[in-house]
């Protein structure tokens, strides 16, 4: 029974990159998003729908400034669906000849960590998630660029169009 349960565990272990090769999708380039100033901003914007709709999940991130000449911008993270999170003017770095985005949310994601790249040939966002204690693995998604919310809301939900369905 002992055995069962580690396989069990490396096999979770070992699914984030096989999830990678199966879900993500191509991000090459190394360049840098459009400068961006206050007030001004870029907005990517992506979902995932795992285990038969259960879990959704949709993240609007709203890169609220930029500087290309230091890689330093302040991004804003909006994810509604089974945890909603609101992270407010979070600082990044992305260096330059990279498609690395160094970024830091502190608690403001309830735990769950978060790594990324900006695929400038695709002007696209890879993200990675992972959620401790759901039984989640670390998920790729893609966030597209889209039009930044007007108003108050943030212009995302369950509802969404922008999800990606894994069986």
């Amino acid at each position: 029974m002992s055995r069962l349960f580690l396989a069990a565990c490396l096999a979770v272990a070992s699914a984030a990159p096989i999830l990678d090769n199966f879900l993500a999708e191509t991000c090459t380039g190394t360049g840098n998003p459009a400068e961006t100033s206050q007030g001004h901003g870029i907005c990517y914007k992506g979902g995932l729908e795992i285990l038969g709709g259960t879990w959704k999940e949709t993240v609007l991130v709203h890169i609220k400034e930029f500087d290309t000449a230091s890689g330093k911008g302040f991004l804003k993270l909006d994810a509604e669906g089974a945890s909603p999170q609101h992270c407010e003017k979070k600082p990044f770095t992305k260096p330059p000849s990279s498609s690395d985005i160094e970024l830091n949310f502190g608690g403001c994601l309830s735990g769950a960590t978060v790594t990324a790249k900006y695929c400038s040939d695709q002007d696209t966002l890879l993200i990675h998630v992972s959620v401790p204690n759901k039984h989640v693995p670390t998920v790729p998604v893609t966030l597209r660029k889209t039009e930044c919310p007007k108003g108050k809301g943030n212009g995302i939900g369950p509802n969404s169009s922008s999800f990606k369905h894994l069986a």
